[in-house]
């Protein structure tokens, strides 16, 4: 009796400490929480947006996520945020999670402004360059590369599922071998894996032979290969076989940490004195994702901080309630309703549309739920997966352009 005594305290006990960490975190939260009062596109006050310029400071890189790739407003803020941080705190590069061959092979100088963002938007993944309320970001791209500021556009995504990679990325690989002259063993049979790959990427029918041979073959080119660009492609094209060579969920860690290298390339190399923005899925630009319950060990945001710290800075998104999808899908759904003891219930007390939280001044591992990934709730510590939160009352979907 005695014993079952003690064991009640102890689970009230238990109990009532939980409640009040919970307690101390709400609180902590709804004191540090920012109002935002617009994600207006169209409207350059930037007033509201200085906490979050506080927040980056120096850092070199800013991550931005989103829960699900067909979010509207989640889209029109990172819009309204480029443009802030292209503005006036000197972001020049906008990486996208797309073709990373792709888009850095098209050239800036060689092409009209107008001319440049059509073929920018024509390999970008189709959830980005055809919803509607993502259009304004290339007009705004068109205006800055008539200025002595321009915003440029990368990719980072190993996945060579572009147009421009489907149609001309086995020619470009076998002009640039024999222009200068790198010679492979069975050279033919390399180039027949090559199209299998792009052509059928994760249902490619190859033997284990094949790809050894192909795997081998990619090694060699990048011990040997001098030109800078080509040898990093070549390490991408590595990972975009590996990825589509692997099961889930080795494939996931393979594209985030090729994602990551192709990044530390990028800002070591071509955009060696830029500052970059990553626009990607929140799923991908989080660290220390593990330590949220069913996910990877590790991702983009995770493989970065680990080489970069606190030079890179990444921005979480949530939403109260609403409605999501692709544009990519016709069926919508309903998003999931937050926990009663949340971070969406929580600031939904205080009444914005719209508002930030740096996580980085909070000083806790104290786990509670929010929806950081997905549109649905985890109990995480959070405040360890992103450095900031930018919360949005309503959610809905992307429009598709006509």
């Amino acid at each position: 009796m005695i014993f079952q005594r003690i064991v009640f305290f102890l689970v009230l006990l238990c109990l009532a400490i939980n409640a009040n960490a919970q307690k101390k975190i709400e609180q902590f939260i709804q004191e540090n929480f920012k109002g935002i009062y617009s994600i207006d596109t169209t409207n350059d006050n930037f007033s509201d947006l200085a906490c979050i310029k506080d927040a980056i400071g120096n850092s070199r890189v800013v991550l931005l996520g989103e829960q699900d790739h067909g979010d509207a407003p989640t889209f029109l803020a990172k819009i309204k945020l480029i443009k802030f941080l292209h503005e006036h705190l000197g972001f020049d590069i906008l990486a996208f999670e797309s073709d990373f061959w792709s888009l850095n092979t098209i050239d800036v100088n060689a092409l009209a402004p107008e001319k440049y963002v059509e073929e920018v938007k024509g390999n970008i993944y189709s959830i980005w360059s055809k919803c509607l309320q993502t259009q304004e970001l290339y007009r705004y791209i068109i205006q800055t590369l008539q200025t002595k500021n321009p915003l440029l556009i990368s990719g980072i995504d190993c996945r060579h599922s572009s147009v421009l990679s489907k149609e001309k990325y086995v020619k470009a690989v076998t002009s640039f071998l024999q222009t200068h002259n790198y010679s492979i063993k069975d050279s033919s049979s390399f180039i027949n894996i090559l199209k299998e790959l792009i052509t059928k990427e994760y249902h490619s029918n190859l033997t284990e032979k094949e790809k050894f041979f192909f795997l081998n073959s990619l090694q060699l080119l990048v011990n040997n290969v001098k030109d800078d660009f080509w040898q990093q492609e070549f390490i991408n094209l590595s990972n975009a076989a590996l990825n589509a060579f692997a099961k889930h969920p080795e494939n996931s860690i393979i594209r985030d940490t090729a994602m990551a290298n192709n990044l530390m390339w990028l800002l070591s190399k071509k955009y060696k004195d830029k500052k970059v923005i990553v626009w990607s899925h929140s799923g991908h630009v989080a660290k220390n994702i593990a330590l949220i319950p069913g996910q990877n060990s590790t991702s983009f945001g995770n493989e970065l901080y680990k080489l970069l710290g606190s030079e890179v800075y990444i921005l979480g998104f949530t939403s109260h309630q609403g409605t999501a999808g692709r544009i990519s899908v016709l069926d919508k759904f309903e998003i999931e309703k937050p926990k009663l003891q949340s971070f969406e219930s929580w600031v939904n007390k205080l009444n914005y549309n719209f508002g930030f939280i740096n996580f980085r001044t909070i000083r806790t591992d104290e786990l509670f739920y929010m929806k950081g990934l997905f549109h649905k709730s985890e109990k995480g510590s959070w405040t360890n997966v992103f450095d900031g939160m930018f919360y949005i009352k309503n959610m809905y979907p992307c429009d598709k352009v006509d």
